[in-house]
């Protein structure tokens, strides 16, 4: 195969698993866990300072060992979010 811009000759690529962007679905222990009326869910072995300047917008997920700090800034977190370790 040739490039049209450049008429260089093309190498065959295998692009099958180039644009697979899903990942496994991750499984937690409800148990862990506490969801929110907007959907989010906060680990129980999570720590939230100044909790009543933390707002989690919906269906964002707070992971064990995060620290929020809302006693040093307001915190405003958007949907879909994970915070975590990695």
């Amino acid at each position: 195969r040739y490039c049209t811009s450049c008429c260089r000759r093309m190498a065959a690529i295998d692009l099958t698993h180039a644009l697979d962007l899903e990942e496994a679905p991750l499984y937690y222990n409800k148990a862990d866990y506490i969801q929110t009326a907007s959907g989010n869910k906060v680990c129980r072995k999570s720590i939230l300072c100044g909790s009543q300047n933390i707002s989690l917008a919906g269906k964002s997920i707070v992971k064990p060992g995060v620290i929020l700090r809302g006693d040093l800034q307001l915190l405003r977190i958007g949907k879909f979010v994970i915070i975590g370790d990695g």
